[in-house]
């Protein structure tokens, strides 16, 4: 023998609001089910939602703005400025803010979900990083692998010869670049400075004194004493001759 209906449910299936208990109340009221019928299909629809069936009742023909909610729903943002990245703080690398501009674009054309974004550009960062973090340990023992280098080769001479070549690129204004350009340590790069050092004298490299400049009228009345000036036979007098006019504000004449 069936148990008798709850008091609450009639003899019709609906529901008797006075008489609810309020445990279901508030679920009956926010649901606005009328009776049992209208309860046993919702639970009807929850039950093909958990099962992944609730796909299946999706229709194929949607037009893009129903496509376009149902992807708002699943964090699409209006816009692509609406994407959201902050660089985490353990990050080296600078990010291209034009090129993170260019990724919103793109994950905005794709419909990509907010949250989504933040973990594809990570991803992307994590990479970069990691690639940089590979390139600054090889730089590191490229630089201890030259150094070995050239302590073999020159032995005892390394810290002079180092020295040298140091000098020799920093007298040719070359050692700033050398460095910009990870080459300060390069077994090449030295040598190359070593031998350079080597084949110009000390003299070369050295910032040479300039020459004063000779004051004019000096050099107008050196002119006038000078025996190539006095001598027209002189081999110079013609010369020296043009030199005196040109100090006298005279050109073009011999």
């Amino acid at each position: 023998m069936s148990e008798p209906a709850p008091q609450w449910i009639t003899g019709e299936g609906s529901f008797n609001l006075e008489a609810v208990p309020q445990d279901y109340k508030p679920l009956i009221e926010t649901k606005k089910w009328n009776g049992v019928g209208d309860a046993l299909k919702s639970y009807s629809e929850l039950e093909k939602f958990v099962g992944g069936k609730w796909v299946d009742s999706i229709p194929v023909d949607l037009n893009d703005e129903q496509v376009g909610k149902i992807y708002q729903k699943l964090g699409w943002p209006d816009a692509p400025d609406k994407y959201e990245y902050k660089k985490p703080e353990n990050l080296k690398l600078d990010i291209d803010e034009n090129l993170l501009g260019d990724f919103k674009k793109w994950a905005h054309g794709k419909k990509i979900p907010k949250a989504l974004f933040s973990e594809l550009v990570n991803f992307q960062v994590e990479a970069m990083q990691s690639a940089y973090d590979a390139q600054e340990a090889s730089n590191q023992q490229a630089k201890q692998q030259a150094a070995e280098e050239l302590k073999k080769e020159w032995k005892e001479n390394y810290d002079k010869n180092f020295k040298d070549a140091k000098e020799a690129a920093q007298a040719l204004d070359m050692l700033d670049a050398l460095e910009e350009l990870g080459l300060a340590d390069n077994p090449k790069a030295i040598k190359a400075m070593y031998k350079l050092k080597s084949k110009l004298s000390e003299h070369a490299l050295k910032p040479q004194p300039q020459t004063p400049a000779i004051d004019k009228t000096q050099e107008l009345e050196d002119i006038k004493k000078s025996e190539a000036f006095k001598n027209r036979m002189h081999p110079d007098h013609q010369k020296t001759h043009k030199r005196f006019l040109e100090l006298c504000g005279v050109q073009g004449q011999a």
